[in-house]
């Protein structure tokens, strides 16, 4: 099987799916929104979860590393491999049931909000990318966003899914009993001191939520695809709120507005955000604080605070509005530092996805500070204030040393000594999985290891992402073939 068309040709007899392997569409799949290049050797679109252990059957065969792809909305490149990318956007059902969401892999977040909404329902995690992320990179990320709040995040909100693993076999979670006993047995062992006290963390794989046969699922959020491709899953559902209200409060600085979240968090918002006041064509920093209550409760609670009221409103197309400008951080972020590949421009996306236990988020905004002064840094932040979680967008100054990796180091030992946690909601990726055995030291790290064996043994799923290529034990892609199944 030579180059990337003999890897094609041979998977295209191998599974129904449509395959591709020339150069223009294996172009199209080397990127996704992170600043990141990977060019794959094939690439496929199944047909059905049966498709796609076929796909993941010839690949463990022939050692050829496997990688799942939905919406392409990662930050980190975690959907980025150089073997075969499974395009999973025709896996696309959506069932709804009471008080929960059945979806495949690629259904759109788009179309589950509608189907859910047709019930008075919505789910509670919600991306920025909203319509255009899919559920398995959201299960697969352990995607939260601005109502994660009060809501949760995926893994709060996950009761079941359904994967391929390694060997190219179907497993439900945590249906299949003895499955699920094998993770929670491997889970048992991790300490959980060694775990952030944080409202989100995608950081490694989430042992301390799978401890139990019955919890082993969630050990799948944030996994990355590095475990298993992820197909179908169940989410919980949330009713919609009767009434809701936004109210705006612009500060000097981000440290002015983080001292006011403890207050703020006490009130009970479903929603509490941050973001650089020049992201919005204004100074300081502005907070976006959502209450599930009248527009009265939002200019209460802006009475008791010391940043001064821009808007406090209930009207549904002006709160559209607001969380409009909000989800466009990220664009207006990279064009605020000049747009990616320009000199001077964004660097790549590392130290965009920390968070701290929320009591200390003026300590993290003060350690960003600090570091990108130390490092010759420029940045743009901005975040989900109530969850302690901080986006960072960063280009050099002129003039400056650039030395991105000794900054992100600096920053990610603060963040650790906060509490705190790497990678908050957005993956590892090929960003930040050389930083998660220092997040959690050589035990629990070990630990990811034995799951990764266990779930991946010839080593071919997404190889590189949450643990890294070459750590000591991991299961190494290439040449071992599959038992009868």
């Amino acid at each position: 099987m030579r180059g990337a068309g003999g890897v094609g040709r041979r998977l295209s007899e191998a599974m129904r799916g449509r395959v591709a392997w020339g150069r223009e569409e294996m172009e199209w799949y080397s990127s996704d929104a992170s600043s990141y290049r990977v060019v794959p050797a094939a690439a496929a679109l199944p047909e059905d979860a049966e498709d796609v252990a076929a796909a993941v059957r010839f690949a463990a065969e022939n050692g050829v590393a496997v990688t799942a792809r939905g919406g392409g909305t990662g930050l980190v490149g975690g959907a980025l491999g150089g073997g075969i990318v499974l395009d999973l956007r025709l896996l696309d059902s959506v069932r709804v049931g009471d008080g929960f969401v059945e979806a495949g892999a690629g259904a759109p977040k788009g179309l589950v909000d509608a189907r859910l909404a047709e019930a008075g329902m919505f789910l509670g995690p919600n991306p920025s990318v909203g319509p255009y992320c899919t559920v398995g990179g959201m299960v697969a990320t352990n995607a939260a966003g601005s109502r994660s709040l009060k809501y949760g995040a995926i893994i709060d909100n996950l009761l079941g899914v359904e994967l391929v693993d390694g060997l190219g076999r179907l497993v439900g979670l945590p249906g299949d009993r003895a499955a699920a006993e094998r993770i929670a047995a491997i889970a048992a062992g991790a300490d959980g001191s060694a775990y952030p006290r944080t409202a989100k963390n995608s950081c490694g794989y989430r042992l301390d939520a799978a401890g139990s046969a019955g919890e082993a699922h969630r050990a799948l959020a944030g996994s990355e695809g590095t475990l298993g491709i992820i197909v179908s899953a169940r989410l919980r559902a949330a009713p919609l709120p009767a009434r809701r209200c936004l109210a705006v409060l612009e500060y000097g600085s981000m440290e002015e507005a983080a001292a006011d979240c403890p207050r703020i968090a006490r009130a009970g918002p479903s929603a509490l955000e941050m973001a650089d006041g020049g992201l919005a064509g204004r100074g300081g920093c502005l907070l976006m604080v959502e209450l599930e209550r009248g527009r009265e409760a939002g200019e209460a609670l802006a009475r008791l605070l010391r940043g001064r009221l821009v808007e406090s409103t209930d009207d549904a197309a002006g709160m559209r509005a607001w969380w409009r400008s909000r989800d466009a951080s990220l664009s207006r972020s990279m064009a605020a530092l000049g747009g990616r590949g320009a000199p001077g421009g964004p660097l790549p996306d590392v130290m965009e996805d920390a968070a701290v236990p929320p009591a200390r988020l003026g300590e993290l905004v003060s350690l960003a500070g600090e570091v990108c002064r130390r490092f010759r840094l420029r940045y743009v932040a901005y975040g989900h204030a109530g969850s302690g979680n901080l986006h960072l967008r960063l280009a050099p100054l002129p003039g400056g040393d650039c030395r991105p990796r000794e900054a992100a180091e600096a920053y990610f030992e603060g963040v650790r000594r906060l509490g705190g946690t790497v990678t908050a909601e957005h993956g590892d990726g090929l960003a930040r999985t050389r930083f998660v055995r220092d997040q959690y030291g050589a035990g629990v790290h070990g630990l990811f290891v034995r799951l990764k064996r266990l779930m991946d043994p010839c080593g071919i799923m997404n190889p590189g992402k949450v643990v890294a290529a070459g750590a000591a034990g991991a299961p190494r892609a290439g040449g071992q073939k599959l038992a009868k199944l």
